[in-house]
């Protein structure tokens, strides 16, 4: 049975309207379990520079945000009327990436020194010495820089507007 095309679009519009949109909603919602980093504006005098935090919410009053930046420290209660801007973590990320261009360079850079001084004292194999090294070093650094990558773990931050803070349960 083919749908009419006055039915199909409502139904379409229907179910587009129940589908949630990323950055609609008005406020957020973060529970005491959430990574918060924060960016704090400086107490009078106000041209010393800003300071960042990052902690789990302990909790959240009208006008104070207390954070626990290490476990096993004491809390640390701030003034709302201090915070420029509050991020929530919302996942992690790996750098393999990024571990794997620094050790590329980092390995060629190194295969190039080790290289230039073992053709200084072998005669006049010089550029072979050298190509031979750079490649080497870059392949080792890029494979080392790949691991290392992987093991580090970034956050992935989500800004939230300071007005649209609440806590949740």
């Amino acid at each position: 049975m083919l749908m009419r095309p006055h039915r199909a679009i409502a139904t379409t519009c229907l179910l587009l309207a129940t589908v949630p949109v990323a950055g609609l909603a008005q406020d957020r919602t973060v529970s005491s379990s959430d990574r918060l980093r924060l960016s704090l504006r400086s107490d009078p005098p106000y041209f010393l520079t800003d300071e960042h935090i990052i902690g789990r919410m302990v909790s959240l009053e009208r006008d104070t945000l207390v954070l626990n930046e290490k476990p096993g420290q004491p809390n640390r209660a701030i003034p709302m009327r201090l915070v420029q801007t509050v991020e929530i973590s919302i996942g992690k990320k790996r750098s393999w990436h990024a571990g794997y261009l620094i050790g590329f360079a980092a390995g060629a850079i190194v295969g190039v020194a080790v290289g230039s001084a073992h053709a200084g004292s072998s005669g006049g194999l010089h550029d072979s010495f050298v190509l031979v090294y750079t490649l080497g070093g870059a392949l080792i650094g890029s494979g080392i820089g790949a691991l290392v990558g992987r093991t580090v773990r970034t956050d992935i931050w989500e800004e939230i507007p300071v007005s649209d803070l609440h806590q949740g349960e």
